[in-house]
């Protein structure tokens, strides 16, 4: 299928408005069932609950054969409009410290922040040099191949997740869970082909 530079423009705008309508919603849950959290654990919180957000939805869309471009983006733009109106206006809310984020001290936070930089620095390197690999020469991987993406990709043409699919000759493989080849449909339904999907494995 051929994409135009036209058609990847108006999928990343799409990308954005879902992005910010889930975090403009997961903010909203998080302030109000979570109030006092800051810092990293609340970021967690938000980032939890805009995926499951998100997930809910793709999954409430997919079983009613809304799988597609307005129905996502517009789901995720409702989703977003009626969260903050039930949660009322974002309050600021004073940090405070609790037992999930502890004082910092000086030079020992320095350390853990240039640790933590590398590790994920020696994450990114060994997995970056996979997803160039696959922007290069296409996605090869045996279980992609086998049934990740050919379901992402069904899921993206026929706008239904609850048919089953059989992929192979086990048939078992129909009934593995589908999370994961959801959220690649969504990046074929928003930009016309697998385009995300490398680097979609590479910040998981």
């Amino acid at each position: 299928m051929n994409t135009t530079a036209g058609r990847y423009v108006l999928g990343f705008v799409a990308l954005l408005v879902i992005v910010g309508s889930l975090t403009i919603a997961a903010v909203a849950i998080r302030r109000r069932f979570l109030e006092d959290w800051t810092g990293a654990p609340a970021r967690l919180a938000e980032l939890v609950s805009g995926l499951a957000l998100l997930i809910g939805l793709l999954e409430l869309l997919g079983a009613v054969g809304w799988f597609g471009f307005a129905g996502v983006v517009g789901a995720c733009l409702v989703a977003a409009l009626l969260i903050a109106r039930r949660f009322g206006p974002l309050r600021t809310v004073a940090p405070a410290r609790t037992p999930l984020e502890p004082p910092a001290r000086g030079w020992s936070v320095r350390i853990a922040w240039l640790l933590a930089l590398l590790g994920a620095a020696t994450v990114f390197a060994e997995w970056g040099a996979l997803t160039a690999q696959s922007y290069d020469v296409g996605i090869r991987g045996f279980d992609s191949l086998w049934y990740h993406l050919p379901w992402a990709a069904s899921f993206a043409q026929t706008g239904r997740i609850t048919t089953l699919r059989f992929t192979d000759v086990e048939y078992l493989t129909a009934f593995y869970p589908a999370t994961a080849e959801m959220l690649h449909g969504l990046g074929i339904v928003l930009l016309g082909r697998d385009t995300i999907s490398p680097a979609l494995n590479l910040l998981w």
